[in-house]
Formats: structure tokens, C-alpha cells, sequence
């Protein structure tokens, strides 16, 4: 039994380091690039310039995206900078929720602290107060939160 608690405990110790580099290494292994693949182009066209777009062709000289307004763009490779591959889009509903929270706390704490609102029941004041508003400001927060989405890139080899 003893000998297995020291297996154990070695192999939880030793597990996240030996898996750490495993991790690192299928984290930056970049996926290829297809046709028809959510991407974002950053070039230098007598300045600096960035579009997001429908990849067309990737080939050796230029590439190919259509962009949101449906134009085809032609861009010459070696002016570009950096390519990045759309992972998805991400809501932002806990952030939301947060920010009702946060809000709703502020505004229970002030009416609570007030001489005019609670008289001599503190506690019962704050407590019917986090109810009231705490509850839907964090279903409103949440609300508007799921309608904030961003987009998650990760870049690729050029």
C-alpha cells in the first residue's frame, strides 16, 4: 500500500512537468492553411494594413481573400506580415454577469448605507437589496454580455 501512495504521489508530481512540454509543443504546431479558411492578413501596402477574410488561394507568390464586402484581394506574399486562422468567436456572457454584479453591489451597498432606507434593519435592507436588483442585473449583465462576441486568432507561418 505504501509503495503504491509513493507511485502515486510521484506520478502527480512528475505528470504536469513531463506534460507540460507536450502541451507546449501541440500548442504550437500551426494548422495549415486551407481554401475557404476565416483568416486575418496584416501587409504593408505603403503603410500598414489589416483585413479579415474568406482565404481563396494561398499560393507562391500572392494571396487570395475575399473580404466582408465581398472584394477579392490580391496580396503580393512578400509584402505580407503576418497571417492569423480564426479559432472561433467567443461570448461574453461572464464578463457581463461580472459587470451586473459589480453594478448591482454598488448601488445595494449605497441604499443600505443610507440613513433614509434601512433605518435600523442593516442587514435585512442589504439582503431584500442584493435580491431585488442583484438578480437582474446579473441576468441583464449576462444579457448583453452574450451579445459581445470577439474573435480568437492564432497566428501561422507566413
Amino acid at each position: 500500500m505504501n509503495r503504491f501512495i509513493g507511485v502515486l504521489h510521484h506520478a502527480l508530481l512528475l505528470g504536469p512537468l513531463i506534460g507540460l512540454p507536450i502541451r507546449a509543443h501541440c500548442q504550437s504546431q500551426s494548422p495549415p492553411l486551407t481554401s475557404g479558411a476565416r483568416i486575418r492578413v496584416t501587409w504593408t501596402d505603403s503603410g500598414i494594413r489589416r483585413r479579415t477574410g474568406t482565404l481563396l488561394v494561398f499560393g507562391p507568390d500572392a494571396l487570395h481573400l475575399v473580404s466582408a464586402t465581398a472584394d477579392t484581394i490580391r496580396i503580393p506574399r512578400p509584402r505580407v506580415v503576418q497571417i492569423e486562422l480564426s479559432q472561433g468567436r467567443r461570448r461574453h456572457t461572464l464578463h457581463g454577469m461580472l459587470v451586473g454584479l459589480v453594478a448591482s453591489g454598488a448601488v445595494v451597498t449605497a441604499l443600505s448605507l443610507s440613513q433614509d432606507s434601512c433605518r435600523s434593519e442593516r442587514g435585512l435592507c442589504f439582503g431584500e437589496g442584493a435580491i431585488l436588483f442583484g438578480v437582474p442585473a446579473l441576468g441583464l449583465g449576462a444579457l448583453l454580455g452574450s451579445q459581445i462576441r470577439s474573435d480568437q486568432w492564432q497566428a501561422v507561418p507566413r
